[in-house]
């Protein structure tokens, strides 16, 4: 589960650096640079705030039968519970915020125009492209609003959810080693 929250949190911080970047080009009428396929993309996928991976399966089936109690340190019971919690609050958020994106390939066609392609029979060599131009943009301030509405989503989504419960999980992980007396290699990727 770490390598996977590893994976996300890199490329949730990566793509709301590219969000900036995009809103500083959108902002800046005096601004030269068109915007690659790539920010067009980004645009177009700035309404998806997915729910990373959180779950334990072996901390759900402790809690739910109730068997929580039998680990030995406070410790890691509190930091089992912190985890848990975190999670829930952050899948709250996620949910909550989720509800305010706009999907602005579909609510501004002419501006933001994407195109599904497949490089192949497998679902995950699916790919969308994306084009649009940054003066057409720039000149409708609703499309701007919404923009800046799912960007300001995205980096809260990135920060207060992902990163958090990541955090979290490793003081989980600390705090497991550290009751179980484990020490790991610097080198192992754990």
């Amino acid at each position: 589960l770490a390598i996977t929250r590893e994976a996300y949190n890199e490329s949730r911080v990566e793509f709301s650096q590219h969000l900036f970047e995009i809103a500083e080009i959108l902002n800046n009428s005096g601004h030269e640079l068109e915007l690659t396929e790539e920010y067009c993309r980004t645009i177009a996928h700035s309404s998806f705030t997915t729910i990373p991976p959180a779950e334990l399966p072996s901390v759900n089936e402790l809690i739910s039968s109730g068997r929580l109690d039998q680990i030995a340190s406070s410790a890691l019971r509190n930091s089992i519970l912190s985890y848990v919690q975190d999670v829930s609050r952050s899948r709250d958020l996620i949910t909550a915020i989720s509800d305010d994106n706009v999907s602005l390939s579909r609510a501004y066609p002419l501006l933001l125009t994407t195109k599904v392609s497949y490089a192949g029979g497998e679902s995950d060599l699916v790919d969308l492209t994306a084009s649009c131009n940054a003066s057409d943009l720039r000149s409708n301030q609703s499309f701007i609003n919404d923009f800046g509405n799912n960007a300001f989503v995205y980096v809260i989504y990135t920060n207060r959810a992902v990163l958090k419960v990541s955090e979290k999980l490793t003081e989980l992980h600390a705090e497991l080693d550290a009751t179980l007396g484990i020490n790991h290699p610097e080198n192992v990727v754990q």
